[in-house]
């Protein structure tokens, strides 16, 4: 008996975003969530009832973050179960899969690592990369302001690149990882790991080791939170917390080099 899936959307990405063509295109039940995508218990109850089973992309309540370990676990995949068509999956839309699942333990850089290993080229990834981006949102004025930022930042660094401060003049909706992506896609193709310190004029984050992660947090007098290797600050970080985190992300970085954990 075919499963009576109803598929429940919030945040979108490019896996998402063709998972709700095959929805579409087959007449299958599902629903749309606005920001912050909330999806309450009693909803899901009434679909059980319903004889539904829920399926959940990017919910901020009720999702099922788990990994997911095989194609057949992944929305898309799922979504076209429903429309009854042959599911044929090729080595890199697998890849592909992974990597935008990986958001979950924020993976990312390990996850195009694998797509680069495969042999897929720079030139394809940055599409990959771009489209991504334009599904979740981001304009054109964002995409130029965060490769401005970037820019600037190389030019500071100078000829070693071991650590990145960018400064960039973009308001990020909240601390998700995805609304880093402007910045991180581009930092990953400067430096072979990415350990970068972005600072906005409402909120700053960090991306790299979890260790320096959680020091930072420590070193600022302010709110934050640490996330695998992702340290996320609440409110905008003063000068001296600035100068604080930037002194120590040096000292750090200059320390992993000397242990051959940057290369």
């Amino acid at each position: 008996m075919k499963e009576k899936y109803y598929f429940v959307i919030g945040e979108k990405n490019i896996v998402v975003a063709e998972t709700i063509k095959v929805l579409e295109n087959c007449g299958a039940a599902f629903r749309l969530l606005e920001k912050p995508y909330i999806f309450t218990r009693d909803e899901e109850e009434k679909l059980l009832a319903q004889g539904f089973k829920p399926v959940y992309i990017g919910v901020s309540y009720r999702s099922d973050t788990a990994e997911y370990n095989r194609v057949e676990d992944s929305v898309l995949y799922k979504a076209l179960q429903y429309a009854q068509k042959e599911f044929s999956v090729s080595d890199w839309q697998y890849m592909v899969m992974e990597y935008y699942l990986g958001r979950f333990h924020l993976d990312w850089s390990c996850n195009l690592r694998k797509l680069i290993a495969a042999g897929n080229t720079r030139k394809e990834i940055l599409e990959l990369q771009r489209k991504n981006r334009e599904v979740l949102g981001f304009d054109e004025e964002a995409e130029k302001s965060a490769q401005n930022a970037v820019d600037e930042a190389v030019n500071r660094a100078g000829r070693r690149k071991d650590f990145l401060v960018v400064k960039w003049n973009y308001q990020t909706e909240n601390g998700d990882f995805e609304n880093w992506l402007p910045i991180l896609d581009r930092v990953f193709w400067i430096q072979n790991f990415v350990n970068v310190l972005i600072i906005t004029p409402y909120d700053a984050a960090y991306y790299g080791y979890g260790s320096i992660a959680f020091q930072i947090i420590c070193h600022c007098s302010l709110t934050g939170c640490a996330a695998g290797n992702m340290a996320h600050f609440l409110y905008p970080l003063s000068e001296d917390d600035i100068l604080r985190t930037v002194c120590f992300l040096k000292d750090e970085s200059t320390t992993l080099r000397k242990e051959g954990l940057l290369w």
